[in-house]
């Protein structure tokens, strides 16, 4: 059968009449209460009709049961908010613990020496002397020995530290700058008094020892408490009566063996309180019975042994001059930041100057050695093994008495040994002089 031209023509249209309607409820939105109910209760899980492609609702992800989410937070799959960067508030140190009162000092228990080893006899050998600075004023603060066992000497205010091998002969590297002046203290400090009081606790005994001293006016008296229950000193200016008038000053403690300790104490002179017993103004002190010098007719630094649980007396003795350094080797041996001022004690190194080092044996009766190093001070000292470290000053200008000979020694004169610099920096220098013991 066959269909004219104007009949297919005719069909063509009836068709699109009757297509219209339904396609205009995807072009103009449908307004059907119905269906905006039917598309409000759909659900992310709403299967697809097969039968429809295209046209189904889309899935939508459910984060409902997501946990630890934040209903305040908006969800931004694009990052178009940049996130809140957390602020870090900056709060300074705080003085730790009461500043009126003296601060814990830390003080290592003396090593014990190895079984069988006998007390070294003393062959001491400079390994290193030398200046450290720049034009202007620097000195050296404080020395020790590293962790990895180097040698160190560190600049006043810490601006500048040299490090040399373990045995003293090279220089290995200096940090910081050393032609910048050196600031603050020059050696320990010495103005004990109230807060300034030096503290410390025994590691072995858990015993805790404060030295100082109390002022009267222009009187100053030293003391020692104890957390054991007893004390040395601590007089009043009306105990100084006739033969003790001279000033005195406790500067700090060591820690020997056997539950002992090693105080220290500077004296105007030996007419003083601390030429008596500790405990019994009445008494001579009687560690002073065997001293090497029992007065030292001057200026001088006490060096006196107690027992830290019972605080009875061990030994002692002066030394001429306030020393400002000292170290104690694991025999017990103390070395003084000084040399030994006595005409039958040689200067067993003779470079001159006026600081330099001497040992006295632990029963403290004994100079066993002396020497000058050529610096103006010694300020620190340190030992390890058979190993001295000191640091201090040297090129300090003075003006010394027409009738007396200056004892300065001038940085230029000083005969360096593997020096941290080519010449001295000017003005006052840092001094450092490694010494080899035995």
């Amino acid at each position: 059968m066959s269909i004219s031209r104007s009949s297919f023509l005719c069909l063509l249209v009836g068709l699109g009449a009757l297509l219209l309607p339904s396609c205009s409820q995807f072009t103009s939105g449908s307004k059907d209460k119905d269906a905006d109910a039917v598309q409000a209760k759909a659900t992310p899980t709403a299967k697809v009709d097969p039968d429809d492609p295209g046209f189904s609702d889309p899935v939508i992800p459910d984060f409902s049961s997501v946990k630890g989410t934040d209903s305040k937070v908006q969800f931004d799959p694009f990052g178009t908010k940049k996130p809140k960067v957390p602020t870090v508030e900056f709060k300074p140190d705080v003085p730790v613990g009461d500043p009126t009162q003296p601060r814990e000092q830390q003080v290592a228990a003396l090593p014990i020496p190895k079984a069988g080893v006998e007390e070294p006899t003393f062959k001491p050998a400079i390994v290193t002397l030398t200046y450290l600075g720049g034009a202007g004023h620097q000195w050296i603060q404080e020395v020790g020995f590293t962790s990895d066992g180097r040698i160190f000497a560190k600049g006043g205010g810490g601006h500048f530290t040299a490090y040399y091998s373990a045995d003293g002969g090279k220089l290995l590297e200096i940090e910081g700058d050393l032609a910048k002046a050196s600031s603050g203290p020059k050696g320990p400090n010495v103005n004990t008094k109230g807060n300034g009081a030096f503290k410390a606790t025994c590691p072995t005994t858990k015993v805790q020892l404060e030295i100082g001293y109390e002022a009267f006016g222009m009187k100053t008296q030293p003391y020692l408490n104890s957390s054991a229950d007893w004390k040395w000193w601590g007089w009043k200016a009306s105990d100084m009566g006739k033969g003790m008038e001279a000033n005195a000053r406790g500067i700090r403690v060591h820690w020997l063996h056997d539950g002992r300790f090693l105080a220290k104490v500077f004296a105007d002179n030996g007419n003083s309180t601390v030429a008596k017993d500790p405990r019994n103004l009445k008494e001579d002190c009687p560690a002073l019975s065997t001293a090497l010098l029992r007065n030292p007719a001057g200026a001088g630094t006490l060096y006196l042994t107690g027992n830290i649980k019972t605080g009875i007396p061990g030994l002692g003795t002066f030394v001429k001059g306030k020393a400002l350094a000292e170290a104690v080797d694991p025999w017990e041996r103390v070395y003084v930041g000084l040399p030994y001022d006595a005409r039958n004690v040689p200067d067993g190194l003779k470079i001159g100057g006026v600081g330099g080092f001497c040992v006295l044996n632990a029963n403290m009766t004994i100079c066993q050695y002396s020497g000058t190093l050529g610096a103006d001070h010694i300020y620190c000292m340190a030992i390890k093994d058979n190993m001295l470290v000191l640091g201090g000053n040297i090129g300090v200008a003075v003006e010394p008495d027409p009738k007396v000979a200056a004892r300065n020694l001038p940085a230029a004169k000083l005969p360096v040994r593997n020096p941290a610099q080519a010449k001295p920096g000017g003005d006052e220098d840092g001094f450092l002089a490694i010494v080899k013991l035995w």
